[in-house]
């Protein structure tokens, strides 16, 4: 039991250093901000989602990275495929364009409330870095609540 417990524990340092080195020198010529992952939490509340995302900066880190974000829940309501900006069914969340200013990483987190009838499929994320380091991209996530 301890070995498999100190096992555990080397795999997530492993895991974490990894993190670090990527955010401090990617391996690939990509620079500059970078969505992380998204990571889908279910609460105690059937409807109720917590959510976290995180963005980056890869490469060189002496500048910030300020811009926005735009977050939209893709699924189906009513046999009907819709698009719900993270916006309205955030519990904390009330701006489309979620600003964003960091020199390492940014996490974005809350709790979001899923309308009745609403079945979620995805998640497409948006960031936009404004100024010297203009770049704009976007990034799907498959919904996978753990």
């Amino acid at each position: 039991g301890t070995i498999m417990n100190l096992r555990e524990t080397i795999s997530q340092l492993e895991e974490d250093v990894l993190y670090y080195k990527q955010i401090m020198s990617p391996e690939n010529n990509d620079t500059g901000l970078m969505i992380g992952q998204l990571d889908l939490l279910q609460t105690d509340q059937a409807n109720r989602i917590r959510y976290r995302l995180e963005l980056r900066q890869v490469g060189n880190n002496d500048n910030l990275v300020s811009g926005y974000t735009n977050v939209n829940i893709l699924g189906t309501q009513d046999r009907q495929e819709i698009s719900i900006p993270l916006r309205s069914l955030a519990v904390d969340e009330d701006q489309i364009d979620i600003k964003i200013q960091f020199r390492y990483f940014q996490n974005i987190q809350g709790e979001l409330e899923l309308p009745e009838g609403f079945v979620p499929l995805g998640v497409q994320i948006i960031a936009v870095a404004e100024g010297s380091n203009e770049k704009t991209i976007q990034k799907s996530f498959a919904w996978l609540v753990e």
